[in-house]
């Protein structure tokens, strides 16, 4: 990887490298590997893309530092080193390997990452929130499926954080990462998630998102477009397909269709929502809190619904590889 060519950004690559992206989020490990392609636009060619369940962030809802459990760093310390295999299998000539919410907020995050790196080889880098936050809209200038404007608040939920970025006439004016990811606020305000959650117990999540937004200044504007990210956002967006009797193929979801959605989710117990098609059983304790997030989101912007990208952070991660950042210098990756 060392002889890559690396241009301007936006401008095509002239020497062709296939790379793996690690991501290492709250909730859960995924993996992206992937090729830089010139035609008709600069963008990715996804060679492939693997997901690893195993959520180390359980007890990021506590009152005090959150510490990574001995189960729980067992259990990603194997993940990740698969996850390195299935990059190798697949001729991935570098792997870059980053952590999240859930790593970076954890008091033994250092021990965490040393016994990755003794154990299976790969580096891990934390980034800060607001690494996080412009890694995660670098990806959106590539997705060839989202049709955007001038004026962007982009979110890209997790299972611990939230991130938010403004993106005004191309360049990335603003981004921060807020404490509202699906796994951190279920445990904060759903008192047993396995259960039917009650109006009023999603009712103080809505209030909490509402209250993080208006003290960091995060509003609306005219003619302002609102793309999300996330794999909350994903699921959500698979199971109103499903529930419509169509392809998933369309990135735009309403607010009335999230209302909807969370009513019905809401109402069933764990057991009840497995059964929904679109809905995989391990996130099916912490979506309904993601879109209630979500909807508060759009709320407190005053639009009535938002576009969704498929293109994370893993893809922002790469296309800043390949391309250099679209909106300003890549994170440092050699």
């Amino acid at each position: 990887m060392d002889a890559n060519t690396r241009k301007e950004p936006g401008s095509a690559v002239t020497a062709v490298h296939r790379i793996g992206v690690l991501d290492m989020g709250s909730n859960t490990i995924k993996l992206l590997v992937a090729e830089p392609v010139a035609d008709p636009r600069p963008g990715l060619k996804v060679i492939e893309m693997a997901i690893e369940e195993c959520r180390v962030s359980r007890g990021i809802g506590a009152i005090g530092p959150l510490v990574l459990e001995e189960n729980s760093m067992a259990a990603a310390v194997d993940a990740i080193d698969r996850l390195r295999k299935v990059a190798e299998k697949r001729g991935a000539g570098k792997l870059l390997a980053v952590a999240t919410s859930a790593v970076r907020d954890a008091a033994n995050r250092q021990d965490f990452v040393e016994r990755v790196r003794s154990s299976t080889g790969v580096v891990l880098r934390v980034l800060s929130g607001e690494e996080e936050a412009k890694a995660s809209a670098c990806g959106l200038a590539y997705d060839s499926q989202l049709k955007m404007g001038n004026n962007i608040l982009h979110f890209d939920i997790g299972g611990g954080s939230l991130e938010c970025n403004r993106i005004v006439d191309g360049r990335h004016v603003s981004g921060i990462s807020l404490p509202l990811g699906a796994v951190r606020v279920t445990e904060q305000w759903i008192q047993d998630p396995f259960q039917p959650i009650p109006e009023d117990e999603l009712f103080r999540i809505r209030a909490h998102t509402a209250d993080h937004l208006h003290r960091s200044g995060i509003g609306g504007s005219a003619g302002m477009e609102v793309v999300f990210t996330g794999g909350s956002v994903t699921i959500a967006r698979a199971i109103i397909a499903a529930k419509e009797e169509r392809e998933d193929s369309t990135g735009v979801l309403s607010a009335i269709q999230l209302e909807s959605l969370l009513k019905a989710l809401s109402e069933r117990s764990y057991a009840e929502r497995v059964g929904i098609p679109g809905l995989p059983p391990n996130r099916a304790d912490v979506v309904p809190a993601a879109i209630a997030v979500v909807l508060e989101v759009l709320k407190v912007l005053g639009v009535d619904y938002l576009l969704h990208s498929r293109y994370g952070l893993r893809h922002g991660l790469a296309v800043q590889y390949f391309f250099g950042c679209p909106f300003a210098e890549a994170l440092p990756f050699r």
